[in-house]
């Protein structure tokens, strides 16, 4: 346009739509980043009070499969080795096995011939109460630790020969602190014959459930007279420390401050709807 300035020919309106647009995609974006934090939170939080934790969040069943002939259970289930030899003096055998956190003592003896057991549930690796110390027949026990702790039930397959067995439930590792729960084992099978004794497992799981957290079980029984297969549990889920709780409350303060921030910068940034009108107008009048 002749007389006319080069700014006069510069379209400030389409400038201020193009720059307020381009605010608003940054804040936008910025809002969606804090609303996806907010939201991790608001999970991380849910799962605290809940008591909800992936690492927990199956419950194991131990099958006794995975190691060989006459080796010691031991650590196999504690991401471990099983023992070897006689009383396990021979040294590591199967492993590393799955980390379950759960440990047997040294009379837990893995037998995977299936020669005088039929009806396990998981074939063919079963564990035997035996101690080459003591007569066969003779009272034994082997105690499952989980420091861990496990909660609500513990459930298994057994067969009994000649005794009843028993299984008990202890607050604390080794048998130790409160009796949460206790139960007799029946015998699952007479002895016909005693030169060749067969045990029949269950056909259905013994269930023994309790209050509290147990860090235990015993199961006893006659040496070389009881097997048990797929003992399950549930894992006890720990309570969160105050450091975690700091931590949660710290991500939570900085979410609100970004939050604020955003909201601020756009109202900074952004005119408001009566200014816009305005400079429209006065643009167009030109």
């Amino acid at each position: 346009m002749p007389g006319s300035r080069p700014w006069d020919l510069i379209d400030i309106s389409k400038i201020q739509s193009h720059f307020t647009a381009a605010v608003q995609a940054d804040l936008y974006q910025s809002k969606e980043s804090t609303m996806r934090a907010s939201t991790a939170l608001i999970v991380m939080a849910i799962q605290l009070i809940f008591g909800i934790n992936s690492a927990h969040g199956f419950d194991p069943i131990l099958t006794f499969e995975g190691m060989k002939q006459g080796e010691l259970v031991h650590d196999y289930y504690n991401g471990g080795f099983a023992l070897t030899g006689n009383n396990g003096l021979g040294g590591p055998g199967s492993g590393p096995g799955a980390a379950y956190g759960v440990s047997f003592t040294n009379d837990g003896v893995v037998l995977t011939d299936g020669k005088h057991y039929v009806g396990e549930p998981s074939s063919p690796g079963v564990m035997l109460l035996g101690d080459n110390s003591v007569p066969g027949g003779a009272s034994v026990s082997v105690t499952m630790n989980a420091p861990g702790g496990f909660i609500n039930n513990l459930s298994f397959f057994y067969a009994s020969i000649d005794a009843p067995g028993l299984a008990q439930i202890y607050s604390g590792v080794d048998g130790t602190g409160s009796l949460l729960a206790q139960i007799t084992l029946p015998i699952t099978t007479p002895s016909v014959n005693p030169a060749n004794p067969i045990a029949f497992f269950n056909s259905a799981p013994v269930y023994m459930q309790f209050l509290g957290v147990a860090q235990s079980a015993v199961f006893k029984g006659g040496n070389q007279q009881i097997l048990f297969d797929d003992i399950g549990f549930v894992q006890s889920i720990p309570e969160p420390g105050p450091l975690t709780y700091i931590t949660l409350t710290g991500a939570l303060l900085i979410v609100c401050v970004k939050s604020r921030r955003a909201t601020a910068l756009r109202t900074e940034l952004l005119p408001s709807k009566k200014h816009t009108s305005a400079t429209t107008s006065k643009g167009s009048s030109h």
